[in-house]
């Protein structure tokens, strides 16, 4: 999965344009709680868990 901690700004805005157009947005995760918050926190609809 992605490293969100890394990447959070970036993907925010990303995500923003996405659902702005009507996109559902999901994002694949390693099973980190940290990671999975960062994902509620920057948008994400709904995640997938890399195991």
């Amino acid at each position: 999965g992605m490293n969100l901690l890394n990447i959070k700004e970036d993907l925010k805005l990303f995500i923003s344009n996405l659902r702005e157009n009507g996109i559902i947005v999901g994002i694949f995760v390693d099973p980190d709680i940290e990671q999975v918050k960062e994902a509620a926190r920057i948008g994400a609809q709904y995640i997938e868990i890399n195991t």
